[in-house]
């Protein structure tokens, strides 16, 4: 059975730990700090401000918290920032803010994603080894909240997330320091979603195409939907597919001056696993967990699945040698190596930090033999739901991967070449290996893992087998649960053995076939 590797886990972690010493509880690129709650409710019109030394202040609407709630101590104390807050933008739908400092580190609250830092430029910020050329003096949202962008006072411009980069004054010799930035309105509707869920046939469908407004209110409509699926004017596109296969979507936004913008969008449709398979079976694993279909010729998969919490105060023996992590798990989806050397994945990968008062939570996708390469771009918090499609595009051995968040309309997508066989499809909760083969703990973890709306279109059917994990990496020996529903969940033990790690452990295998 393959097993993914986590390449050079250590060395991520040693980097993390260095630009916190440098940036204080700063979260940079790749490193999420533990959220504060946020409501559900679009707050009343208001205001907020931001003082220097991290404090935020509401009128008439709520605050999400300020940088004392990361347990800094504002400009002074035990805990400094590493410098002043400089500016501060909202999400747009009220949920939320960020606050950003002199040196680029960035503050997110509410439901205000984490897209990245100076830090993540591999700056350092206002000193050290490759530091700013002049300081970060303000921020602005991207308008569908999705991205922001920071700008220095030399008129270097820094995108992250989805905001576009239209220029900047670096290197430029300007009359005054720049100030402030400001996102000028748009008169052109614009079309934000690039990936969507897969839908999978007989089962119910919803998804959004997210847009923004051009001249008054915009609608869109679509040419190329599949049989079972329509688009509302406000871009909720639903129904029941009846036929599998990859279509592309071609979707208009028409604003009242009869301003278009057109964009096209694939949307592959699966099979349901369970209408694909016959004689479902069990097997055990050392460091899996979840399902595989083989054999087939597959064309494409979908899989849906959702980010568990890691609560802090993990064990001990999440903090390996030297500090280098000794947990970690991913949640992923894939076409072959359960029968073979080949793989083509994608997933997201969840690390304890220190002694998990934060944690790391980034996606990630691999086509063996190369590495994994991990997505920066894309936030992803506890809680999130995540699709992952891959399919076989119109192109020869050219194959589309999508990691899309559903939780807040992001997604990432990438076209890559691959001749693998395509013989087996996998739905996996996975305790990765190191670069020299040891596996590593599962973390503790605060929820379990349910994989829903499993998809794939093969030209052959074959059988179910369920991979059991090793009890000392704390999972049920009877884990996963049963097949229904075209879903599954995995459920961790209550009590579990404190006694890893993983790569140590006996194989526990259940003997209860699965259900269809």
């Amino acid at each position: 059975m393959m097993r993914r590797t986590l390449v050079a886990i250590a060395l991520v972690f040693i980097a993390t730990l260095s630009l916190l010493d440098h940036a204080g509880s700063n979260a940079p690129a790749m490193l999420r700090s533990a959220k504060l709650a946020s409501s559900s409710q679009q707050p009343n019109a208001g205001y907020y401000l931001a003082g220097s030394d991290g404090s935020t202040y509401a009128f008439g609407t709520q605050s999400f918290g300020s940088t004392y709630s990361y347990g800094l101590t504002g400009l002074g104390g035990s805990h400094p920032l590493n410098a002043p807050i400089v500016g501060m933008a909202a999400v747009p739908n009220g949920g939320g803010y960020w606050l950003v400092a002199a040196d680029g580190g960035v503050f997110d609250f509410g439901n205000a994603s984490f897209y990245g830092s100076t830090y993540s430029y591999g700056l350092t910020g206002l000193g050290g080894s490759h530091p700013l050329n002049a300081p970060i003096v303000g921020m602005a949202a991207v308008p569908n909240g999705g991205g922001y962008w920071l700008v220095a006072a030399d008129g270097g411009v820094f995108d992250f997330g989805n905001a576009s980069f239209y220029g900047s004054l670096g290197n430029k010799t300007i009359s005054a320091p720049i100030v402030a930035i400001a996102v000028a309105p748009s008169s052109t509707p614009q079309i934000t979603t690039t990936a969507l869920p897969g839908a999978v046939v007989d089962q119910s469908y919803k998804a959004s195409i997210n847009f923004t407004s051009g001249a008054g209110p915009t609608t869109l409509t679509a040419t190329g939907l599949p049989p079972g699926l329509t688009l509302t004017p406000d871009g909720t596109l639903e129904g029941t597919p009846t036929t599998a296969g990859l279509s592309t979507l071609t979707i208009t936004a028409t604003d009242t001056e009869k301003t278009t913008t057109t964009q096209s969008i694939p949307l592959s449709i699966t099979n349901p696993l369970q209408g694909q398979t016959t004689n479902p079976t069990s097997m055990a694993s050392s460091n899996w967990a979840g399902y595989y279909v083989s054999p087939g010729s597959f064309k494409a998969i979908t899989g849906t699945f959702t980010v568990p919490s890691l609560p802090a105060n993990q064990p001990a023996y999440c903090e390996g040698a030297q500090g280098s992590p000794g947990c970690s798990l991913s949640e992923w989806v894939g076409i072959d190596g359960a029968t073979n050397s080949s793989l083509i994945q994608a997933g997201v990968e969840l690390t304890p930090q220190a002694n998990g008062a934060t944690e790391q939570i980034y996606p990630w996708w691999e086509i063996l033999p190369n590495v994994q390469t991990n997505v920066s771009s894309l936030a992803i918090a506890p809680g999130d739901q995540i699709t992952v499609n891959i399919f076989r595009t119109t192109s020869t051995n050219v194959w589309e991967i999508q990691i899309i968040n559903d939780t807040t309309g992001n997604a990432f997508s990438t076209e890559q070449p691959y001749n693998g066989p395509a013989a087996s499809a996998e739905w996996i909760a996975e305790a990765p290996s190191t670069t020299n083969q040891a596996i590593l703990e599962v973390p503790t973890l605060g929820s379990p893992i349910e994989f829903t709306n499993l998809g794939v279109n093969t030209s052959t059917s074959g059988s179910v087998s369920s991979e059991v994990q090793s009890n000392l990496c704390q999972l049920l020996p009877d884990q996963p649960g049963t097949l229904a529903n075209n879903s599954f969940q995995i459920t961790q033990l209550s009590s579990a053995p404190q006694t890893g790690p993983c790569s140590t452990a006996g194989l526990l295998s259940s003997s209860a076939k699965l259900q269809k």
